[in-house]
């Protein structure tokens, strides 16, 4: 069995401090993967429910997030052998020749331990 990690890149956990420790430490202890997720809007009006979410808000630590490739990235410079993985990118926020460039570039930079998961986007029912 294969088991991952998330980093913490998101809510007041959030820091490059953390976010080296637990890489560092889930390499160290034979994780298979460290994953990132990519969140870049918190609504302050909502006017429509966030599917799956209690009360159907989304939860407080969505509303502090790091970039997820800068993240990976930050994550690749620091780890030896552990995958890399996004869960998921929000493509609708993408240009898609440009994040292909920059997911190349940083799959060859960490020797080819990206793993890319995309979305097309939040799904919401109406309130």
């Amino acid at each position: 069995m294969r088991v991952g990690f998330l980093l913490p890149q998101l809510g007041p956990v959030s820091s490059r401090e953390a976010i080296v420790r637990v890489a560092r430490r889930a390499e160290e202890l034979g994780f298979d993967s460290l994953w990132v997720e990519d969140r870049l809007l918190y609504p302050v009006k909502p006017q429509s429910i966030a599917a799956g979410a209690p009360g159907g808000l989304l939860p407080e630590q969505y509303k502090r997030a790091f970039d997820p490739l800068g993240t990976l990235s930050f994550v690749a410079g620091r780890t030896e052998r552990i995958g890399l993985g996004t869960s998921v990118l929000d493509m609708p926020y993408y240009n898609p020749v440009v994040l292909a460039r920059q997911l190349t570039t940083l799959d060859l930079l960490c020797n080819g331990r990206l793993k890319v998961g995309f979305w097309s986007g939040v799904v919401e029912g109406r309130a």
